[in-house]
């Protein structure tokens, strides 16, 4: 290929490399304009992916891990290479003790002199109890670290849980202030045909317009409300705030049974995976007590090296090295073992405080819930009841409105009763499902909870 067809094919193939880099923000546009569709299930597995709280965990697990390296290196052999080139130009023998003149024949100074040394350091700790303990307590930690990931992982699963359900809740509300609007405008129009017609005072025409006023304006709240929670969700699930979502799910009652109190409080304590944390901070205590107190103990080292040493590295170099052994004793740090004894004895009476209160918080947090469920299914029962008589109130107040008998007061307060009475049950439904995810979380099955 000649050099003019090169310059000709990058020619030709410009305008294509260019179109694509066009192209390439557009399909990234249209990727987030896609839909998703998003069950809870899906939600739940999202936000334990994406959530912020779920990286920092995994970054928390990472770090003591790398902790407990650093402490299993203290108890493994040390080994270091070293290399250096020196050149004394000058050495008064007098400042190394030597006096001038003590033996003939030897000068006051000597030099200049190179001086080359390579050689391999080598140091082991034989014998260090301390370290050990110190390390067991490293791994605890890290063990704390790893449950409590998991634990952030139940904890978003549940905030990504409650999410969807409230989106699931404002999206039903949209269709009930919708309908609350529809029926204010036919009563609007049954008002404007009877004072068209001669037969309703004007005054009730213009309760008619202020009620579909109010009307209309709970359809533009309750479509704000569904905006926040949409994006509430899609912040905790990870995915771009402009990208649209399809709910699969539809806002219902449970049918589900409540478990007994023995036998949940039972699955609690078995599952929660708060004492679990509790267990392993308190074990590291003690093995932060057990290591201060150990610190005092002898430890055995043994150090050495080997390599050349010489004039140059190929001048006169000889192999020359050393073997030995140490022990070293701690009989005054500046009281350096006892704070840290002291440290480690307040965490572990703060641990078992902790161990303790979590165990009551689990015992509350499970009756709380039992508690809540209860509720929550009266709660629907009688907003349900409540609303089936505000459809009646309603039916019976447009019957006499239409009929002529009395004004279209009883008819608006009607209709505001029934617009309440809708809301009171998409409420209590949300409330339903609320308290059976808040049950899920207390039992330590939030990523569990599904319709």
């Amino acid at each position: 290929m000649t050099k003019k067809d090169k310059i000709r094919l990058k020619k030709r193939d410009c305008p294509l490399f260019l179109l694509l880099i066009l192209i390439w923000p557009l399909n990234l546009s249209a990727e987030n304009s896609v839909p998703l569709d998003l069950s809870i299930q899906q939600a739940i597995a999202m936000a334990i992916k994406n959530n912020l709280t779920m990286k920092l965990a995994k970054a928390q697990t990472t770090e003591s891990r790398s902790q407990v390296l650093q402490g299993a290196s203290a108890l493994l052999p040390q080994v270091i290479g070293t290399m250096s080139e020196n050149r004394t130009y000058k050495l008064n023998l007098a400042a190394m003790g030597f006096t001038p003149g003590l033996l003939p024949g030897i000068p006051g100074s000597i030099g200049p002199y190179n001086v080359f040394d390579a050689r391999l350091h080598l140091v082991d700790n034989v014998l260090d109890l301390s370290a050990v303990q110190s390390l067991r307590a490293a791994r605890r930690q890290n063990e704390m670290a790893v449950l409590g990931e998991k634990l952030a992982a139940e904890q978003v699963a549940a905030a990504a849980a409650l999410a969807y359900v409230d989106d699931l809740r404002t999206q039903k509300e949209i269709i009930a202030a919708k309908a609350d609007e529809t029926l204010a405008l036919e009563l609007l129009k049954l008002a404007q045909d009877k004072v068209n017609s001669g037969t309703a005072d004007p005054i009730d025409l213009a309760r008619a317009k202020t009620s579909q006023s109010q009307a209309h304006l709970r359809v533009i709240v309750a479509d704000l409300a569904a905006q926040k929670a949409d994006m509430r969700l899609k912040h905790i699930i990870g995915i771009p705030l402009g990208r649209p979502i399809i709910l699969q799910e539809r806002l219902g009652v449970i049918s589900k049974s409540a478990p007994p109190l023995a036998d949940s409080l039972s699955k609690a304590y078995s599952a929660r995976l708060e004492i679990q944390v509790e267990k392993k901070s308190l074990e590291s205590a003690k093995l932060t007590l057990s290591a201060a107190h150990l610190s005092r103990i002898p430890t055995v080292t043994i150090n050495g090296d080997y390599g050349l040493s010489g004039i140059t590295p190929t001048q006169d170099d000889i192999p020359t090295g050393n073997l030995g052994a140490g022990l070293m004793w701690r009989f005054f740090t500046g009281g350096q073992i006892r704070s840290q004894a002291t440290a480690a004895i307040s965490q572990m009476e703060r641990a078992a405080a902790e161990f303790e209160d979590t165990k009551v918080q689990i015992d509350q947090d499970v009756r709380t819930a039992l508690l809540e469920l209860q509720a929550a299914e009266e709660e629907v029962e009688t907003s349900s009841q409540t609303k089936k008589l505000a459809e009646l109130e309603l039916n019976l107040a447009e019957n006499r409105f239409k009929a002529g008998i009395g004004d279209n007061q009883e008819l608006v307060r009607a209709q505001d009763s029934m617009a309440e009475a809708r809301n009171a049950v998409v409420g209590a439904i949300a409330a339903d499902n609320n308290a059976w995810i808040h049950l899920f979380l207390s039992l330590g099955k939030a990523q569990q909870f599904g319709f």
